[in-house]
């Protein structure tokens, strides 16, 4: 019986178990026992033959259930059977025939999801001697049903674009060709798993291995699953791991490594990443020894009181800290892998960019960073945005994107410079138009739920103290105090002093951070710098606005702005041109031709800058 014809045949739900197992097609050299008793359609018979085949001592079955058990998320959308297998080595035998009864009674043969199956799967490997002969093959059954639908009736075409669709051609492929060698249908089933890790790793990750942006909240569910298929050949003395994936997986790790902080797992969307701890054991199947430096390092982070401690780990057995990726559409930005760092991840692969902001090893912020723009009080629609500018050495880590709507000739430009050296973060949105007339602007920028109470700790985190937000009385000066985290915020693009008009306002919430400006023109700037380095927490502070020169005449702000801040005895310049002029521009004595220049103001005024950006360069 051809596989056209058979496949189709043993997924008509009208048959019974004992006509069903007459129907299978076999290859040549599988069992006998196994084959006569299909054929007799011997349900008793056809189970014992399949514990037979089961060749797992009890204590290698053990150890496979809580090496696979620790490859899933404990997640609350799990399905009945995945639930049941987590619960696997703590039932009773008859609680667990009840639910894998119910389970089955529940998916009927029905496409169930990949991941169910897989469990299902999972049972019949490492747990044939706890169920009876009627629920083992009813299992087996449904097994190989959802097998045939996945993989032969309905394979996914295509790069796959879910998690489901994922497993659906690595992972399941290669399990169900582990466990139904004998049948016809599974003859290449291993080999398509294989191909289909090989094709996911290919399409879904950079040249160096960065995850594409879309897949990030799905990177640890992603490696759970290659670990948990390098297990599955590894107990069949196989490997997944060619070396063309293995550099593939190993670069994606080290990318990935930054979404790693104290404590928590960063996804870049609401959904729920795992734990650390679920991170390591993911690792431990992929081959990484306990004393592997990445190991290590996640070791130090899972550490509830690692907040603030210095690093265990040689940095330089450690990724690099900096990395941005056009075609990922995602960058990092951080200070170092020591449990205090600072760290800002960008994802700007849609039309509002998405941060997760870290201060001092504490994520602060967490979510789009949503703009609205209205021009003479029409909204104005966002477009997606655009890498246009990197920089990054031992002093400043610079990442600036882009909006360009040339039909309405509108272009957003939106830095964000992360001070390695001082520390530091400035943060600024730029607008320009082609038209003069009113531009009524606001960001927002939301907290991230494990400084707000109430809100929903990510990983199992006790819930944070409430914050407090501080408005200085007689300046634009503010701050957010969270636990023993003070964040300082200065609007450098308006005037310090409250007395002073201003054509905007900053607004701090229980919620998120928000900017607003309303101003007539064709441009404007809005810069703000965010300052958490404690030897600076309650320093005196200023900052002003500065004259800005071309050829002896004075710009205007709208065309140009420079801005000093001083903390203490540290000082920094912000400067952008709105609009470059056709000779050298002056502000706070330094000439530039530059677009933006962000500097540290040295005591004898000297200017050293951080980063220096025109339209086409970066020095």
């Amino acid at each position: 019986m051809s596989r056209t014809e058979s496949t189709p045949t043993l997924l008509d739900p009208q048959l019974s178990d004992e006509k069903w197992l007459g129907k299978l097609d076999w290859r040549k050299g599988a069992p006998a026992s196994l084959v006569g008793a299909s054929r007799k359609g011997n349900i008793d018979g056809f189970a014992a033959a399949l514990k037979e085949q089961n060749s797992l001592s009890a204590k290698r079955q053990l150890k496979l259930t809580e090496l696979l058990q620790g490859l899933h998320l404990n997640d609350s959308h799990n399905g009945i059977l995945v639930r049941t297998f987590l619960g696997l080595t703590s039932s009773t035998a008859d609680d667990l025939e009840s639910e894998l009864t119910q389970a089955l009674e529940q998916h009927g043969l029905n496409p169930a999801p990949p991941l169910e199956v897989i469990a299902g799967l999972t049972f019949l490997l490492v747990a044939p001697n706890r169920l009876s002969q009627a629920t083992h093959v009813s299992l087996w059954r449904w097994c190989v049903v959802q097998c045939c639908h996945w993989i032969e009736e309905h394979p996914t075409e295509g790069e796959p674009e879910t998690l489901s669709d994922l497993l659906s051609v690595a992972e399941l492929p290669l399990l169900a060709g582990q466990m139904f060698p004998h049948l016809k249908q599974s003859k290449k089933w291993i080999s398509k798993g294989r191909k289909g890790w090989n094709q996911w790793c290919t399409e879904t990750t950079d040249s160096d291995g960065t995850l594409d942006a879309q897949w990030l909240d799905r990177m640890l569910p992603v490696l759970q699953s290659l670990g948990r298929s390098e297990t599955y050949l590894q107990d069949a003395s196989e490997s997944l791991l060619s070396a063309k994936l293995t550099g593939s997986m190993e670069g994606l790790v080290k990318r990935c490594l930054c979404l790693a902080t104290p404590g928590r797992l960063a996804t870049l969307s609401s959904a729920s990443s795992g734990t650390l701890t679920e991170f390591k054991s993911a690792l431990a199947a992929l081959g990484y020894k306990k004393t592997h430096p990445i190991r290590r390092l996640l070791a130090l982070y899972a550490d509830p009181q690692s907040r603030g401690q210095r690093l265990g780990v040689r940095t330089w057995d450690l990724p690099e800290q900096f990395h941005q990726s056009d075609w990922a559409e995602w960058a990092c930005l951080r200070t170092s892998w020591d449990a205090d760092l600072d760290q800002v991840l960008v994802n700007y692969g849609d039309a509002q960019t998405v941060l997760d902001i870290v201060l001092n090893g504490l994520s602060v912020f967490s979510g789009s960073w949503t703009s609205q723009l209205q021009l003479d009080g029409v909204p104005w629609e966002p477009s997606e945005w655009s890498c246009s500018c990197v920089f990054h050495d031992d002093d400043a880590d610079y990442v600036e994107l882009q909006q360009v709507d040339d039909d309405k000739g509108v272009t957003i430009t939106r830095q964000i410079l992360l001070n390695r050296a001082n520390r530091g973060l400035f943060l600024a949105d730029i607008i320009k138009t082609n038209q003069p007339g009113e531009l009524s602007y606001r960001w927002e920028l939301p907290f991230s739920s494990d400084v707000i109470p109430n809100a929903g700790s990510q990983n199992g985190h006790p819930h944070a103290a409430e914050p407090r937000f501080e408005f200085d009385a007689l300046t634009r000066e503010a701050a957010a105090q969270f636990e023993d985290l003070r964040v300082r915020l200065f609007p450098l693009g308006w005037p310090q002093d409250r007395f002073a008009p201003a054509p905007g306002k900053m607004q701090l919430d229980r919620q998120e951070l928000a900017m607003e400006v309303r101003v007539t023109g064709d441009g404007l700037c809005l810069p703000l710098f965010l300052d958490w380095h404690p030897p600076r927490r309650d320093t005196p502070c200023d900052w002003s606005l500065l004259t800005v020169a071309e050829d002896g005449q004075v710009i205007d702000r709208s065309q140009a702005l420079g801005s000093r801040l001083r903390l203490g005895r540290e000082q920094w310049l912000y400067f952008y041109n709105i609009r470059p002029g056709a000779l050298p521009r002056t502000v706070l004595g330094h000439h530039t031709l530059y677009e933006t220049v962000i500097a540290r103001v040295k005591r004898g005024g000297e200017i050293v800058p951080l980063v220096q950006v025109d339209q086409e360069q970066v020095e």
